[in-house]
């Protein structure tokens, strides 16, 4: 099956927020608007609206401790770092998240080890994308990382297809997002 490269974006906010982002064109991440992978070491956002979205925030194995999280209807908790293999939102396999999105989405969050390999089922009408947190892993014959700054992309087809991903060189750690496409982008 055939993918298209997305770009990656680094952001750096006065020392305190750094991050790798990725954003759709026209829906071409849909149904997900784009995907931030940060690291903050103080505060760093003041209050601001999510009107019109569903906002998922998760914090990776790599995390050093849990985040605050506040919003406008009285939450406030504390998120705490991921585990090792983790369905955050969706399904995977037997595996169902306690998480309800608006939309049918999934979130899995997959590490491999050095030369290991995962198929993902991908449904009709699902759009994947894969953003590499570390490690290179690769998706067809195509190797992807955090420091060339791309990201592949499937659109979404008739049929089911299935997915490889591969740790070809050291432990790979990579968040894949699906879903079916908004049709109103």
């Amino acid at each position: 099956m055939s993918f298209a490269i997305a770009q990656l974006h680094r952001a750096n906010h006065a020392g305190q927020f750094r991050a790798i982002g990725l954003r759709g064109k026209a829906g071409a991440l849909s149904p997900f608007l784009g995907v931030d992978h940060y690291w903050m070491n103080g505060p760093t956002f003041p209050p601001h609206p999510h009107a019109g979205i569903s906002a998922v925030s998760y914090l990776l194995l790599d995390s050093e401790t849990g985040m605050t999280n506040r919003d406008s209807i009285g939450t406030d908790n504390l998120i705490r770092p991921g585990g090792k293999i983790r369905v955050p939102v969706g399904t995977f396999g037997n595996t169902r998240s306690p998480l309800v999105p608006p939309t049918e989405v999934t979130l899995l969050d997959v590490s491999l080890d050095s030369g290991a390999e995962l198929t993902v089922p991908l449904a009709a009408g699902h759009t994947l994308f894969a953003m590499p947190i570390f490690g290179t892993v690769q998706v067809g014959d195509q190797c992807f990382d955090t420091e060339d700054l791309r990201a592949p992309v499937f659109p979404a087809q008739d049929a089911r297809n299935n997915i490889l991903i591969r740790a070809p060189r050291g432990g790979v750690k990579v968040v894949l997002f699906s879903g079916p496409p908004l049709s109103h982008l």
